[in-house]
């Protein structure tokens, strides 16, 4: 079976490796022109659920996606997607089980933040200046011609998603200006438990502050933990939507963890006809068959005087 050892291993060579393959990648640059396929971004705040919808959308959609094997040769990733535009994909990712974005099977979905950092520099702090650069100086050009390959290695269209890329929003959509962003929101209960529960487990501490840091984060760190997440995650919401209202309407769509969860057909489809793509025909009668994913309402994990607190806040 295929797994994240296989792709462990692969990346235990890691720098050596994405050296070699980077100048594989190179020799293929001139191919990337032309590109009719728009990129399908998923964005949003920590622990909204967008590994869950990454993981439906790949399994059940006619996409191209970055996967733990594109991670492994990420000096070259356009070469993986041999595999994961083959129906072989489809036996690998019916558990849809992950930990905080991460996945098992060598086929599975992938973030890879270390290919974006091939371009891109690494920022984890929300700026009250949107219009600044993130791609490492003379990183543009190489950037197209990579993620053109990426492109060019499938007819489907490819589906992306990456925590960090909420800070390269304005810079994807200046190099492609048909790229498309679906936004994944929560509802503010369970995304707020959910980020107090990965503090404890994280720094064991809902005191600390966890993943990307507001502008005044420092400041906030005078206030209640709860305070706090609320204020991280409308924040990070918040820039996210400055940037995409840049865009045009048909290129941004907007849309609720919670009803992905309890009706996943139809937004499966939804999101599908908003990407220019269709459900893979045979999985069809899988599609209509699946269930609702019943929340695992996880309050009754925080100590008494948090819970205290949550209700305060969300009763």
């Amino acid at each position: 079976m295929l797994s994240r050892l296989t792709a462990k291993v692969l990346s235990a060579s890691g720098d050596c490796l994405c050296a070699l393959l980077s100048r594989l990648e190179s020799l293929g640059m001139s191919c990337y022109e032309n590109i009719d396929k728009p990129p399908v971004f998923i964005v949003g705040a920590p622990r909204c659920g967008s590994t869950l919808t990454y993981q439906l959308l790949a399994t059940f959609c006619k996409y191209n996606y970055f996967s733990n094997l594109h991670c492994a040769l990420r000096g070259f990733p356009a070469v993986a997607s041999f595999f994961t535009s083959s129906h072989v994909k489809r036996t690998n990712l019916q558990d849809f089980s992950s930990y905080f974005g991460q996945t098992n099977n060598l086929l599975d979905v992938s973030e890879c933040g270390e290919y974006w950092y091939r371009f891109f520099m690494y920022v984890d702090t929300l700026s009250i200046d949107r219009r600044g650069s993130f791609l490492t100086p003379g990183h543009r050009e190489s950037f197209k011609a990579s993620f053109g390959l990426l492109q060019r290695s499938s007819p489907h269209p490819l589906l992306i998603k990456n925590l960090y890329n909420i800070f390269r929003i304005r810079e994807i959509s200046e190099i492609y200006n048909t790229a498309k962003f679906i936004f994944i929101r929560r509802s503010m209960a369970e995304h707020v438990l959910s980020i107090l529960l990965a503090r404890k487990k994280f720094n064991s501490s809902f005191e600390k502050w966890w993943s990307i840091k507001t502008h005044d984060s420092d400041r906030l760190l005078a206030e209640d933990p709860v305070f706090q997440v609320i204020s991280q995650i409308s924040s990070i919401n918040n820039y996210i939507q400055e940037n995409l209202q840049e865009l045009p309407n048909e290129n941004v769509l907007s849309i609720d963890f919670g009803d992905i969860r309890n009706s996943p057909e139809s937004n499966i489809q939804r999101i599908a006809h908003f990407s220019n793509t269709s459900i893979v025909p045979y999985l069809h009668d899988e599609l209509k068959a699946l269930s609702p994913f019943i929340y695992n309402n996880k309050y009754m994990q925080l100590p008494q005087e948090m819970q205290k607190l949550f209700s305060f806040y969300f009763t």
